[in-house]
């Protein structure tokens, strides 16, 4: 079945369909636009669906659609990774109203963590999207968009089993929400599963003005994860924990002419990845094993292990376009800094120490599309981008498709492109697993 804008189904196994519901997108070509006529595969999740399917993380909402691939590393609050069609997580770029989330030089970009509290829907683009994107939309992009201001307020509370229980407050200005399970559970032949237990929060505001010619929008949202991590039966872990946080911020204003849309948005994110263990009580911390520091010492001291994930950014853009054509063209840049670090260990010179290594990366593109319509529906699109991520390199990003209709029934959509993503700091730094002398990934993409 050929139809590239789809929305999640009540059914388990949704199909591409029309979306009567949601008559425009923003994420496939960068701007606001008919659902009809975004030539890349595009689905899109509602906060309806979301609700109707009892969905608690964005993880959970976007399950369901066709070509994502969903992996957990453990229950409700654990680590969760999502490719598109094949790819691996870190080749999917994740947006939050339009700019990337921080997180990913240290892999850490968990939608188990996002809340789908405050979201307004969530729009999944299948294949690569380099050419508007830039690096890491290899494998698509996930654009996790914001409800507007509300007009009520309400308040939500649940309980199950396993000890799980929800608290949700929607104001005009502000949402919150709270999920938290012991997943205290009984196991064959052994005692009660413990250091099991997970909780997610999250906060959300906006607050939207018009003021003179232009409409400015204030947004911000704080996502925090926690969750124990008890280990195999044979070597239970009571102490070990992980936590993430992720904060986002931004600043969008936009002003609309007749023919054209500019928007300029300057944003904050950061991400942050902790591990503890208490290493003086737990015998399967991950440096119980290490020798101590002095022969005197019957333990190593706790364990724990920071990494985060800072950036700034600013992205300019101009649409302008009528029902014949359109033209879509910006700047985007960003600079940030990562920290990697091994975790605290014992005494031995060959044992991790928590040194860390502080990485810095900036980036800086030009793109530009052109879309052309037809009165029968069919389109041809063209694009550029030339991008350059400092320290590791750049690349040009050309893509090329439309939309050929037949009859009212039949479609094809094409599209090709190439695409790249730069290697993190994670990949190029982290003691023992890394490698400093990788090059950015350059993969030509197609789909039809």
């Amino acid at each position: 079945m050929i139809a590239p804008v789809a929305a999640i189904a009540a059914s388990p196994s949704p199909s591409p369909s029309p979306i009567p519901q949601i008559a425009h997108v923003v994420t496939s070509d960068r701007g606001q636009e008919s659902a009809a006529r975004a030539a890349r595969t595009t689905y899109v999740v509602t906060a309806q669906q979301m609700a109707r399917e009892g969905d608690r993380t964005v993880a959970d909402a976007i399950e369901r659609v066709p070509g994502v691939n969903l992996v957990r590393y453990g229950a409700f609050g654990s680590l969760t990774a999502v490719g598109i069609r094949g790819s691996s997580s870190q080749q999917v770029l994740v947006l939050m109203d339009g700019l990337p989330v921080a997180g990913v030089q240290i892999d850490d970009v968990n939608l188990e963590q996002y809340s789908v509290s405050g979201v307004n829907r969530i729009e999944v683009v299948e294949g690569g999207g380099s050419t508007l994107y830039g690096s890491g939309s290899v494998g698509g992009i996930i654009n996790i968009i914001t409800a507007t201001q509300s007009t009520h307020a309400g308040a939500f509370a649940s309980t199950g089993s396993f000890g799980e229980s929800s608290y949700a407050l929607t104001t005009p200005y502000l949402s919150w929400m709270r999920t938290y399970a012991t997943n205290d559970y009984s196991v064959v032949n052994a005692p009660n599963r413990q250091n099991a237990q997970a909780g997610l929060t999250s906060l959300d505001g906006r607050y939207a003005k018009a003021v003179g010619a232009f409409n400015l929008t204030i947004l911000g949202s704080i996502n925090t994860a926690q969750a124990g991590a008890p280990g195999q039966l044979g070597s239970f872990s009571p102490t070990s924990e992980g936590n993430n946080v992720a904060r986002n911020l931004q600043l969008d204003a936009e002003h609309s002419g007749s023919r054209s849309t500019t928007e300029l948005q300057l944003g904050v994110s950061s991400a942050t990845l902790t591990d503890t263990c208490n290493t003086p009580v737990d015998s399967n911390c991950p440096n119980s094993f290490f020798p101590t520091p002095s022969p005197s010492m019957t333990s190593n001291p706790p364990y724990a292990q920071v990494l985060y994930d800072q950036r700034l950014m600013a992205s300019l853009r101009n649409n302008v376009g009528n029902d014949r054509e359109r033209i879509v063209y910006g700047v985007d840049v960003a600079r940030g800094v990562a920290r990697v670090d091994p975790g605290t260990g014992g005494g031995s010179p060959t044992a991790t120490d928590n040194a860390p290594i502080f990485y810095d990366y900036a980036q800086a593109a030009a793109y530009g599309q052109a879309q052309w319509f037809w009165q029968s529906g069919s389109e041809i699109y063209a694009g550029l981008r030339a991008e350059r991520d400092s320290p590791v390199g750049g690349a040009y990003s050309p893509s090329l498709g439309g939309i050929v209709v037949f009859s009212k029934a039949l479609q094809l959509r094409l599209n090709a492109g190439t695409a790249f993503r730069a290697p993190t700091a994670e990949e190029l730094y982290y003691p023992g697993f890394s490698n400093p002398h990788l090059q950015p990934e350059r993969e030509r993409t197609g789909d039809a």
